[in-house]
């Protein structure tokens, strides 16, 4: 019925020649039938999925202006935030989430200025930009605080935990961590990013055997929702765990099936980060040849989503890498281009 009204209120609006509200019309179907569409987007093929994709980023560009188009608009950008992440798409998309923010402003949309907050905080991170990361999940933290919403305040202290991880500051993360799991109730999902957090903290500390306990409780969770890219990633952090308890073997069981279970999702973008730290199991297992490979190609996936911070690790590895194989000047190559790469990043290091 509501599609009914609107194609007869556009009607009406042809026929009186008023195209600016047929325009209007065309543009809250559009969204909302392409809400509806991309919904059940995992029953489409990847092709299929990406031109509907592109598609709606078209419809979004007009949609994220009228009023009346804001509850459409809003739904798909929010179940566009995964799949442009995932294709590697980070900086391209925060300004349409960035257009969500001010729509959701000036309609008082508070719960949706949160979530927009914290999904640009999420993609400023993936791209090193830890500043602006900061300061995006500050806000979102404010407001879900402002509106009582527990659960987003927990997922925005995990993000701001991972962020404190990646900058070598333990003691902040383990504090947002533990105060994440203290505001989610015992099934959440989302203690499995409070786990991962405290499994990075033992890691930084040394301890892999407390590491890995963490890690495993978070696998444990990703198998029983039934989410298979979150599973890899928490695959991938136990085989990290048995790597640094010299575990090698185990290690590259884990990594090699979180990189295949990626590459089939067409996660390219963590497969890499899966491959990165297994060329750095292959090298200390002493397989060389196979560390050399593996680390080349995961390289080059980073270097596509500037992700520069796995980017300088990678790279000083390859040079590791270079240098047991005796080839001093790719080593050095390789070394020269992690030292370019972390002085960029400046104290995320």
């Amino acid at each position: 019925m509501a599609d009914l009204a609107a194609s007869v209120g556009a009607g009406e609006a042809a026929a009186a020649g008023d195209y600016p509200t047929l325009f209007a019309s065309y543009v809250v179907r559009s969204a909302e039938t392409l809400q509806r569409r991309l919904a059940t987007g995992g029953a489409f093929s990847q092709e299929e999925f990406a031109r509907q994709r592109s598609h709606a980023l078209h419809v979004l560009t007009f949609a994220l202006g009228p009023d009346d188009a804001w509850p459409a608009a809003r739904d798909l950008l929010f179940i566009l935030v995964e799949p442009m992440e995932q294709a590697g798409a980070r900086r391209d998309w925060i300004p349409f989430l960035t257009r969500g923010i001010a729509r959701s402003q000036a309609l008082a949309d508070r719960i949706a200025e949160a979530e927009l907050s914290l999904c640009i905080g999420h993609l400023l991170r993936l791209t090193s930009d830890f500043d602006a990361a900061q300061q995006w999940l500050a806000a979102a933290l404010h407001t879900f605080r402002a509106l009582g919403d527990d659960a987003g305040a927990a997922r925005t202290l995990n993000q701001l935990a991972y962020v404190d991880c990646l900058l070598h500051r333990p003691t902040p993360a383990q504090e947002r961590a533990v105060a994440a799991l203290d505001l989610l109730a015992e099934d959440a999902a989302e203690r499995a990013m409070s786990y991962f957090v405290l499994g990075m903290v033992a890691g930084e500390r040394w301890q892999w055997s407390e590491a890995e306990t963490h890690h495993r409780a978070a696998l444990a969770i990703r198998q029983q929702q039934g989410d298979a890219r979150r599973t890899a990633w928490a695959q991938q952090n136990v085989g990290y765990t048995l790597q640094g308890q010299g575990r090698y073997a185990e290690a590259i069981t884990y990594l090699t099936a979180a990189s295949a279970t990626l590459d089939g999702l067409g996660d390219a973008a963590n497969a890499a980060i899966v491959r990165m730290n297994l060329a750095r199991t292959y090298h200390l297992d002493g397989q060389l040849a196979l560390a050399l490979t593996t680390g080349l190609a995961a390289y080059q996936a980073l270097h596509t989503v500037g992700d520069q911070l796995h980017l300088a690790r990678l790279a000083s590895n390859l040079g590791l890498t270079h240098l047991a194989l005796g080839d001093a000047d790719a080593a050095l190559t390789a070394f020269q281009q992690s030292v370019s790469l972390f002085a960029d990043l400046g104290s995320a290091a």
